[in-house]
């Protein structure tokens, strides 16, 4: 939707926007002095649970429920799945060429996925063993690697890498092996409370290790045992939670939006993905005594582990729901199952847009204090982290003028992504890391419509996506979207 077809959202919001004043006097008053900006923002911190390296849709099933990987019957799987999990039988190296990183069950047996060239990022190579564990994956989730490197070229930190990597790396004297890692530093030591991390260079904008063919030389010259764990993992993202191993694909896979209808389904390389080894960085695991759902609504776990299940069943049965529809189903399950009132404005549209409109200006805020107080040059930020916060910052300030719910419906295969996306973010616990699952699903929805604003194309919408995850990754803009929780906890609440 481009800007006639949406028209002045900004305008029609000035009158009416008394109840949020309050709210952004104290979203404002909470941002931090402008010295403390520039650390944060020009430097995108490693993802909170793991990331950055390198689709979906099982024929005949229901696009909600889930089913243990690697099940490729017709019929969709009941809502919970018995957990039968048995030793791995030793670390193995699934991701034969998985190029890149992360943040956080019995599978039938399917083709092998065959390498299509050596250090080709993303791809998967078959499991050295049958499977011994039920993985808990979103219906119809399908992926396979594009090739197209964009994970090594994610702006993302490269890290935290593990030492027992670093040490192999620096043994087999990889300098000498690949001489643009001995132009200058190809790592750094950051020192944590628990002892110093390392981090891979970057070469403008990119892995020092990607090759211009875009393959990854450390694949190519010591193996894919060689790269960091979380060069292999990516981009599977794992849950340890009391039913057994969630896996999804992390939307900051930029290949993710072309594969999700066409690929093999996900679930025989599960497995090794799993073992891989993660000295420094565990599994993510959710297993929290009480779940924070919505204002006024706190569940037990147990509870909350029904509950999802009923909200991923509710969206099963919409699979043609538009983004901000499907938000609406997941309060009508929440509101009649748990039999609370999540009672409505005269005018839902209008506070879940000013809700939109509060969360953008406290980010152009941030964004135009770190342009102001940095300088490039000798001692300023690298050119692409100022090239960032730059487009950062005007896609922020076009949308803030210009997003307004409801939403203008997205084109297939759009509408068929997010729905995925949405059961993804659910299933995986994504929306934990925001406080509640209110403010995380509101979140979810947030950078869906920014998306959204902003596109053109399937592949327009999957880039400024990316854009803004990475954004939302970030230690400051983290901070600010948590200062920011009531605004997203009011989308949740009111987009319909």
């Amino acid at each position: 939707m481009r800007g006639d077809e949406r028209g002045s959202a900004h305008h029609r919001l000035c009158d009416g926007g008394a109840a949020w004043q309050p709210r952004l006097r104290s979203l404002h008053a909470a941002l931090p002095a402008p010295g403390a900006l520039l650390p944060g923002v020009l430097v995108p911190a490693a993802r909170r649970d793991q990331q950055p390296r390198a689709g979906s849709g099982s024929p005949g099933a229901l696009p909600g429920r889930r089913r243990p990987a690697g099940d490729r019957s017709a019929g969709p799987a009941p809502p919970r799945s018995a957990v039968e999990r048995a030793p791995h039988p030793g670390p193995r190296h699934a991701a034969d060429d998985l190029c890149h990183r992360s943040p956080p069950d019995l599978c039938a047996p399917g083709a092998a996925q065959r390498l299509r060239s050596v250090g080709l990022p993303g791809q998967r190579r078959p499991p050295a063993a049958p499977p011994v564990s039920t993985y808990l994956t979103p219906d119809g989730l399908r992926w396979r690697c594009s090739g197209c490197a964009a994970c090594c070229r994610s702006g993302f930190e490269l890290g935290p890498i593990e030492r027992q990597t670093l040490d192999h790396l620096i043994a087999s004297d990889i300098e000498a092996l690949w001489p643009p890692a001995g132009r200058a530093p190809w790592h750094r030591l950051e020192q944590t409370p628990t002892g110093p991390v390392g981090y891979l260079a970057q070469r403008d904008g990119a892995c020092v290790f990607l090759r211009d063919d875009d393959r990854c030389a450390i694949h190519a010259l010591l193996g894919p045992q060689a790269k960091p764990s979380m060069c292999q993992e990516f981009p599977y993202q794992l849950v340890s939670e009391p039913r057994g191993t969630v896996a999804v694909i992390r939307p900051a896979c930029a290949g993710l939006h072309r594969a999700w209808r066409t690929a093999d389904p996900v679930g025989p390389e599960l497995p090794e993905i799993e073992a891989l080894p993660r000295p420094d960085r565990p599994i993510r695991t959710f297993r929290p005594e009480r779940v924070p759902v919505v204002p006024g609504l706190e569940v037990p776990l147990e509870r909350w582990l029904q509950l999802e299940d009923e909200l991923l069943a509710a969206l099963a049965a919409t699979p043609d729901a538009q983004p901000a529809a499907a938000v609406a189903t997941l309060r009508r399950v929440l509101s009649v199952t748990e039999g609370i009132a999540l009672p409505l404005p005269p005018d839902p549209d209008r506070a879940a847009t000013l809700a939109v409109q509060a969360v953008l200006l406290a980010l152009e805020h941030v964004l135009g204090q770190v342009l102001h107080d940095t300088t490039a040059g000798p001692g300023g930020p690298p050119p692409e982290r100022r090239a960032f916060a730059r487009d950062a910052h005007a896609l922020i300030h076009a949308a803030r003028g210009g997003i307004a719910l409801p939403m203008q419906p997205l084109p297939e295969p759009l509408q068929g992504y997010t729905h995925l996306l949405l059961r993804s973010h659910l299933l995986a616990k994504g929306w934990a890391r925001w406080g509640s699952v209110a403010q995380g699903v509101g979140h979810f929805l947030l950078g869906v419509m920014f998306a959204a604003y902003h596109s053109e194309s399937d592949d327009t919408f999957a880039r400024v996506h990316r854009r803004w995850l990475l954004l939302s990754d970030n230690k400051l803009i983290s901070a600010i979207l948590h200062k920011a929780s009531p605004a997203l906890r009011d989308l949740f609440l009111y987009a319909s």
